[in-house]
């Protein structure tokens, strides 16, 4: 298993840029929501998700807020784990009162099989004014690029 982690501050973006990933594998990769699963409709709506294509499968996690969430994620991973998986993409809080410790023990708990991790860490934006919603189209724009490109590279080969 390969793991894509999507880390940084809060109100960075992780979750609407795990969401943005995961629509664009539904829609541009022919990947499907395991389950009837839907991914929410508000940008900044935690979710968990597995998406299948034949028979490879990611799993995807957009919180790891604190050590519920994160315990609740284990559970889902476990609870669905049967038929594998080929890579796991998550977010992950940095590296202040966030249980980043105890994220980073659950997925090494997790992924004993694990071969490759790459985490790709966001920042906030500090424009401001008129500008703003241009900046953080732009960024928005070169952050799903450089996730899609990565998960079509290898390590991570999607199909």
């Amino acid at each position: 298993m390969k793991i894509l982690l999507i880390s940084g501050m809060e109100c960075v973006g992780k979750t609407t840029s795990i969401r943005r990933l995961t629509e664009t594998l539904i829609k541009d990769n022919g990947f499907q929501p395991e389950n009837g699963v839907k991914v929410p409709s508000r940008p900044t709506e935690d979710f968990k998700i597995i998406l299948y294509k034949n028979d490879f499968r990611i799993i995807i996690n957009s919180a790891s807020d604190n050590i519920g969430i994160i315990d609740s994620f284990k559970f889902f991973f476990e609870e669905n784990i049967l038929q594998g998986y080929n890579i796991l993409i998550s977010s992950v809080r940095d590296d202040d009162f966030y249980p980043r410790k105890d994220f980073f023990e659950t997925i090494n708990q997790l992924s004993q099989i694990s071969d490759f991790t790459l985490e790709i860490p966001l920042a906030k934006t500090t424009r401001r004014g008129d500008n703003l919603d241009i900046q953080l189209k732009w960024y928005e724009e070169k952050i799903d690029s450089l996730l899609t490109h990565i998960l079509e590279c290898q390590p991570y080969n999607i199909p």
